[in-house]
């Protein structure tokens, strides 16, 4: 009897174990400038290497088994999906599209000009990370500091730039999401959209910053600029399984092109 309770509990545990690796996350975020008493209000949804992203007026949900990308917009019952690689050469389709509508009421000695700004603008997608990020002695490192950020122990790291603090960075070790979405591989798909990325998710994507995600949840940070801070916050976190339906298209909404969704520009 005692052998078949033993089996028993090293069965339960067996499971328990399971549960816990495969459970998700739902992370509760918060974001607000210094100089404004608002603030934002984000959503994470995160299992098996998807990411959902709730933020006002738009639903994104990240893939990466496939390397899709789907953007819903609830308001409109609208939404686009497609491969990374499709959503860069998309957006660039729409942007040229709805700038040679607006060429064509901007008097003919601005032409030039204007024609020469859009195709600097262009080809500045195709590169995240050239221009000042590799010309700035930029470092990441550890500061020493502590604090509890949502009931959860975090450390502070520093972005530094030509040696001056640019930005906060707290990790908490004691969140480990990296079993459930890989970042590094994250990063390296968001670079193949360029500075294109729109959104709550358009952050420096530089590979020591994916690196310093590996070691657990990011719970805060703090922007500097140069008149106003800019921080996000994580206020509460939850681990449970959750149901695929999360991750999946709402039933009756339309699929349509990015332009239609109007989250760039205005289509009219």
């Amino acid at each position: 009897m005692k052998k078949l309770i033993v089996t028993v509990n090293i069965v339960l545990i067996f499971f328990v174990s399971i549960f816990e690796l495969s459970a998700g996350w739902i992370i509760y975020e918060k974001s607000h400038q210094s100089n404004l008493k608002s603030h934002s209000n984000f959503k994470y949804y995160i299992q098996d290497q998807k990411l959902k992203l709730e933020e006002e007026g738009l639903i994104t949900i990240f893939n990466l088994q496939k390397q899709t990308i789907t953007f819903i917009v609830p308001d409109k019952a609208l939404y686009w999906t497609g491969f990374f690689i499709d959503y860069k050469k998309e957006f660039k389709e729409s942007l040229q599209k709805s700038f040679r509508k607006r060429l064509e009421q901007i008097p003919d000695p601005q032409k030039e000009m204007a024609q020469a700004t859009f195709d600097y603008y262009i080809e500045s997608l195709e590169d995240t990370l050239r221009s000042e990020q590799d010309l700035l002695d930029m470092a990441i490192i550890n500061t020493g500091k502590s604090d509890k950020i949502a009931g959860f122990n975090a450390s502070m790291y520093g972005l530094f730039v030509n040696k001056n603090l640019k930005e906060e960075i707290w990790i908490s070790e004691e969140i480990q999401i990296n079993n459930e979405f890989d970042m590094v591989r994250f990063n390296d798909l968001l670079k193949q959209m360029g500075n294109s990325m729109v959104g709550e998710l358009n952050y420096q994507a530089s590979n020591n910053f994916a690196q310093l995600l590996q070691k657990g949840l990011l719970m805060k940070t703090v922007e500097y600029g140069y008149d106003v801070n800019y921080t996000t916050e994580v206020y509460k976190v939850k681990q449970k399984v959750l149901d695929e339906s999360v991750f999946q298209i709402p039933s009756g909404f339309e699929k349509a092109n990015l332009a239609d969704l109007g989250l760039f520009y205005e289509t009219e």
